[in-house]
């Protein structure tokens, strides 16, 4: 007897629009993220797969670099607004317009998380979606790092630590005499290249995060998902 199979059409459409194919130069051909493979097999299609592969090893070396991508992201994402206020209000003692501007500008580059998304789907660099970006986005923001490292240090604002729990008129004259009143220029300095870094982490984080989906896609229905809570 032959067994039919039953199958949602949108499932096998799903499945289909993922792999391109070399011969058809078509829009769809372009924008589709795999690369050319054979048709799907009808049991991958049966145990609800949407994507052609085996499903992710959490020990496999893909998901281990996966997961020291998200370390190194979620470790700058906390540090490099962190060091904001300590060093532009409390080292260089800033405006208050400069430091609430450093922290909004560091945040801004989540905005364009969809935009870089797109970016990475629709164009591909040397036929590949995920790596370049990745490259491109550790390099921008390994390379400001390095050059905001090389920036020169001016004095701190307060010659002498103990003027930050003292008031002014207590101040002595030696105190006084400490104050660098070259240190609140050289805080504008800063605040670009940290808000560029931003983005070259963002980039990373963007195209690890579509790696994520499609890993999910390969997974049958009733473990799907297991990658993206790891």
């Amino acid at each position: 007897m032959e067994v039919r199979h039953s199958v949602p059409v949108e499932r096998l459409s799903a499945i289909s629009s993922i792999h391109r194919n070399p011969d058809d130069p078509t829009y769809a051909n372009h924008i589709t993220p795999a690369k050319a493979a054979p048709k799907p097999s009808m049991d991958n299609v049966e145990n609800g797969a949407l994507r052609e592969g085996k499903p992710l090893d959490l020990l496999s070396k893909e998901c281990i670099g996966l997961l020291g991508q998200y370390a190194g992201v979620g470790f700058l994402a906390g540090v490099i607004p962190g060091v904001i206020y300590p060093i532009l209000q409390g080292y260089l003692n800033a405006e208050g317009t400069i430091v609430v501007s450093a922290t909004v500008l560091v945040q801004i580059p989540w905005c364009y998380k969809m935009f870089f998304g797109i970016l990475s789907d629709c164009f591909p660099i040397f036929g590949y979606r995920r790596r370049p970006y990745m490259v491109i986005g550790w390099l921008l923001c390994i390379t400001l790092q390095f050059v905001m490292a090389a920036m020169s240090v001016p004095a701190p604002y307060y010659g002498d630590s103990a003027m930050h729990d003292i008031d002014e008129e207590d101040w002595t004259d030696d105190q006084i005499d400490s104050i660098n009143t070259n240190a609140q220029n050289s805080a504008g300095k800063y605040v670009v290249p940290m808000m560029l870094a931003s983005f070259g982490y963002l980039i990373c984080e963007v195209a690890a995060d579509a790696m994520v989906v499609e890993y999910a896609q390969r997974e049958p229905i009733e473990k799907r998902g297991r990658v993206q809570t790891a």
